[in-house]
């Protein structure tokens, strides 16, 4: 949790450099961060993943994806 709040304390500062506009209108700035930011990064997504794929999971399962 703590890594998150660094994120959005750091993001909202505006220190960390933005991905080119073409990476954010396709979704992509998170690609761009990842790779601009690994070494940080890293712990935050390994925790969000662990929530975020079961859910995923869950919802593809039960056919709930895209309605």
């Amino acid at each position: 949790m703590r890594t998150f709040v660094n994120f959005l304390l750091i993001h909202h500062a505006d220190t960390i450099q933005r991905a080119l506009l073409w990476m954010q209108h396709a979704g992509l700035e998170w690609l761009h961060r990842l790779a601009s930011e690994s070494r940080r990064l890293w712990k935050l997504c390994l925790v969000m993943n662990t929530f975020f794929v079961p859910g995923a999971a869950r919802q593809l399962v039960a056919g709930h994806v895209g309605h």
